[in-house]
This record gives C-alpha cells, structure tokens and sequence, in this order.
C-alpha cells in the first residue's frame, strides 16, 4: 500500500521560510546525505523491483477509463533520496525504507529488530530532519510475529483510527500506552542517538517511562500514526517470477494493453529503476559541465543548480513509466526473454534435471552418437560381436555405479559431479584396467558415449528417478505453446 496523499501534511507545516512548506516541498529542499552503502547486486536489483511496484501503483491509479494516462496527475519516484526512495504525490511524499529479510531468518519478532534493523531509527531521523511532514513506510518481505513486533504494527493503525475521530476501547488505548513506551526506550534511549533538544532529558539508561503528557510521546505518536508497513513483499529469489503478474499485469489491463506479455514490459520499467538506484539515470543537460553564465549573471552552477541536477539522475515520473511501457509493446523482441532450450530427448532431460550445463548436455549428445555409430560401423553378425557388446555394457555400467555411490550428497541432483568424475575416469585417466573386458577396444570418449547411451535408457541417473515420458510430454507441450 502507497500511504501519500494523506491530506495531514499542512497540520505539520513549518512557517521558517514565510510560507507553509508542505510535505513535497521539504523532501526536494533538504539536501540528502548518500546512505546507498554497499550491496549486493541482487539486494539492488530487489530494491529496484519495490521501487517499481510502488511506481505501477502510481501509474495505475492515473490511468483514466479510456487507457490512456490522465495528464493532471502529478506523481514520482525518487530513488536513493533520504530512504532508499520517495514518493511524491501532488504536494504529499512519503518516505519509503526498503528491508530485504532472508527466508531462513524469519518474520520480524521485537520492536529492537524493527528500530535497528528494520529501519525505523533511520526514518525516524529522517522525518524529524524534515520537520514531522513526510509520511513513512517500512517495505519488507517477511512478516511481523505476534507480539511486540505485530503490535507496533496494530498501534499504528490505531492511531491513524484515532485521528479520524474513531474512538477507540479502553483496551487500545492501553495497548497504544504501552507500545509508546517500548518504542520510546528503542528511539529515544540509544546509544548515540542525535535527537532535537525538545526530545532529550532525563530517562533512565536503557528504558524510558513517559509521562502521557511529555513532548516526546507526542511525537511518538505522531511518528507511528504516520508509519505503514509494508510486509507482503516477495523475496529476492522469487520476484523475478511474481513481479510481472503481481505488479505489471493490472496496469497492462487498466492500459486496455491486456494481451501484451506482462514480463516484457516489467522489464522495460525495471530497467528505469535499476539505473535511477545508482543515480545514474539521463538528465536533460546530459553531461554539458555547470558553469557561471557570461552573460546576465544567472549562476548556473550553484549548489541548488547541482542538487537539482542530481536529483534529476534518480527520479521517475509516472509519464517516464508509461513511456517505457509503450515503447516495450512496440518492440517486445528487446524486452522478451530468450527462449530456453527446450530439451526433448531421455539423455538431455535427464542431464537437465540432474542440473548440468548446457554445454555438458551438448557433449553428451555428440558422444553417444559417435558411440552409436562406432557400432553401426562393425560387423555386428560377426560371431561374438553382440557378446562383446553386452560386456562393454556391463563394465561402463559398473563404471558408473561405482562413481555414483562416491558422491556424498544424492538427496536432490548430482549431475556435474558424477559427469566430471566419469569424465577423469574415462577420458583423462583412461586405461585399460583388470576389470576392462579384453574386447573393448574403446578410446575414452567412445567409453564416455557408452555411459551417455546408458543415461538414455534409464540405466543411468544424474538425479533421482522419475517419470521421463511424462516430463518429455510436458516439455514437448510446452515447446507447442511457446510457437
């Protein structure tokens, strides 16, 4: 859920500069510190994929009945600007932390985890720093656990409910009581916390117990009744599969462009907030250098002209997106991804489940058709020739069974390893051995496409076994479907 828009901003206005600055006003004036630290490459790119499903909210929600982008709407992205990115709405913003959360590690069990952790304290310095007016919100993919965690959660609801005049049980309003003082003890009473002067004074080292009528509880109270989180997220490892039919598929649908495949242009949106995140998107001065104008004394080249400038690398308006949306339906080759190769015999199936390269695969192939043809080759009603044969078979068989069970872990597909130890065995350190029948006469590759022929009737596995007519027919549908 997008938050901004709220209407409340003008009750926190701040008079300092004349006028009352709204919520927008302060995020673009305030300069920003760089807080993008080091990540890794696939943190990036799910924080740019959050940023775009917030963006495809937007660009939904403007989209008139008639599919085309209602021109009076004002609204943008800006990535990596105070949180990891902001939304701006007409005059509103809202401040967005975006917390990748592990599988393994599990929802979110103490309100300590959501203040370090789950960036709380940082979006609570960042809304103070911008006099209490933007709203807040926390993106993450796992949930809040029962407890104190979820319970931040619930009074921050509450709060909301209160202002709009809901009145609230005896058992909320303790509720809310008590929450208030577990996140005062995390946010007020850190170690090196940098708070205003009206936030500081007395508190016992490590706990905080607030008098219902001190400043700071006020603002606490505040700060949460701003705060939504967000915490329905996909993680990393399964965005990339969800995003087009979660994000970009009702947009495609608002756009009357429902026919068009959602995963191209998703990529096409996604490419936008891949490079705005690392502040490196076009600016309408491209790269021309910022100097002192000659003429009329206008300062091009002043800190608010560089600001701007640089603001202008990180921000995506909603046109941005519908640009890039039409422009992946008019050239759906660029955005599609390439198709796989769809595998269609036992021996590739095979090795593809058993998750060797493609490469792996290939030779496979190669090798037993030259294996096949060595036999095709020989006199096979030459008396002994088919018992010789069934030897071959018998020891590659036993070759294969042998450096199957040297694989430590056979819970789940073991393909490379049990290739690349057929391979040291049968093509690298070939040799005839005590258990090499004296009719085979095969170099080591031809020994390697004998084990490949083996693979391909069953004999052989590179994973555990399972139905290969069904999944070849499952394929081969697929193959179909793709045309």
């Amino acid at each position: 859920m997008i938050s901004v828009g709220s209407g409340d901003d003008e009750q926190y206005g701040s008079s300092t500069r004349g006028t009352m600055e709204t919520a927008a006003q302060a995020v673009l004036r305030v300069p920003w510190d760089d807080d993008a630290g080091a990540r890794t490459a696939d943190l990036y790119d799910w924080q740019a994929a959050m940023a775009a499903a917030d963006a495809l909210r937007l660009v939904h929600d403007a989209v008139a009945d008639d599919g085309c982008l209602q021109p009076d709407i004002a609204a943008e992205v800006i990535c990596e600007h105070h949180e990891d990115w902001t939304v701006i709405v007409g005059t509103s913003a809202e401040l967005v932390s975006a917390k990748h959360r592990e599988l393994d590690s599990g929802a979110w069990t103490t309100v300590n985890q959501l203040v370090t952790k789950g960036g709380l304290r940082h979006l609570f310095d960042r809304w103070l720093s911008l006099n209490k007016l933007p709203g807040l919100r926390l993106v993450t993919c796992a949930g809040l656990k029962s407890g104190e965690c979820a319970e931040v959660d619930e009074v921050a609801r509450l709060l909301r409910d209160q202002a709009q005049g809901v009145e609230l049980s005896q058992e909320s309003l303790a509720l809310i009581a008590k929450t208030l003082q577990k996140v005062a003890k995390e946010l007020l009473c850190a170690d090196g916390a940098e708070l205003p002067g009206h936030l500081t004074g007395p508190v016992k080292s490590k706990w905080v117990d607030l008098a219902e009528d001190d400043a700071r509880i006020e603002t606490l109270r505040a700060f949460l009744s701003r705060l939504h989180i967000d915490k329905e997220r996909p993680s990393r490892k399964h965005v990339a599969h969800a995003a087009p039919s979660m994000y970009m598929a009702p947009v495609l649908k608002q756009m009357r462009k429902g026919e068009v495949p959602a995963g191209a242009a998703w990529e096409a949106v996604l490419d936008l907030f891949r490079a705005r995140m690392r502040s490196a998107g076009p600016i309408p001065g491209g790269m021309l250098p910022l100097i002192n104008a000659a003429a009329g004394g206008s300062a091009v080249g002043t800190t608010a002209e560089s600001q701007n400038r640089e603001l202008a690398r990180r921000r995506i308006t909603i046109a941005d997106i519908e640009i890039a949306i039409r422009l992946a339906i008019d050239n759906l080759e660029a955005y599609l991804p390439v198709s796989k190769v769809v595998y269609q015999s036992p021996l590739s199936v095979k090795m593809d489940i058993g998750r060797c390269n493609d490469t792996s695969i290939a030779r496979a192939e190669d090798l037993r058709s030259e294996y096949l043809r060595y036999y095709r080759d020989r006199d096979e009603t030459a008396p002994g020739e088919m018992a010789k044969r069934r030897a071959v078979n018998r020891w590659l068989l036993k070759v294969a069974d042998e450096e199957t069970a040297t694989i430590p872990n056979r819970s789940n597909a073991w393909g490379p390893e049990l290739w690349r130890a057929l391979s040291d065995r049968l093509v690298d350190g070939y040799a005839a051995d005590d258990s090499d029948p004296d009719a085979i006469q095969l170099d080591g590759d031809l020994a390697l496409g004998g084990v490949c022929d083996l693979v391909h009737k069953c004999k052989v596995w590179f994973s555990p076994a399972f139905d290969v007519k069904a999944e070849l027919a499952r394929r081969r549908a697929q193959l179909r479907g793709a045309m």
